[in-house]
């Protein structure tokens, strides 16, 4: 009938001991506490007002110099970057309306490698400027 092998299921109860499962727990969470931060000040410093909580990663914000989370994505896709747009988190929009949260967008940092942090940056200082 198939399945997993012996020497797999062997392997991986190994892996999920509690002392490592508990260091790989420590240091996610330690990683994503570090991007949370980082990401936060060079948002921050960019014109970004933020409105995130303690946890997860993504950062909400309000978009700086009246941009809309649309137009911003345009000059995003120029660097094969993106963000999701607020007005696409808006349960109340329509076709024909303008959503309160047109000028909002999430920035997700949790797929991104640590060494990213500066291109990152600049890539969103060229698409302010």
């Amino acid at each position: 009938m198939g399945g997993v092998s012996r020497a797999s299921q062997i392997y991986v109860t190994a892996l999920l001991e509690l002392e490592r499962v508990t260091q790989a727990r420590k240091a996610i969470g330690k990683f994503y506490s570090q991007q949370r931060a980082r990401y936060a000040d060079g948002l921050q410093d960019l014109g970004f007002e933020l409105f995130t909580g303690t946890g997860g990663f993504y950062h909400w914000a309000r978009l700086p110099l009246e941009l809309t989370g649309d137009g911003f994505n345009e000059r995003l896709f120029e660097h094969e970057a993106g963000i999701l747009p607020g007005r696409l988190c808006d349960m109340a929009r329509s076709d024909d309306c303008v959503s309160e949260l047109d000028r909002f967008a999430r920035f997700s940092f949790g797929p991104l490698s640590a060494d990213s942090y500066e291109g990152d940056l600049q890539i969103l200082r060229k698409c302010l400027s």
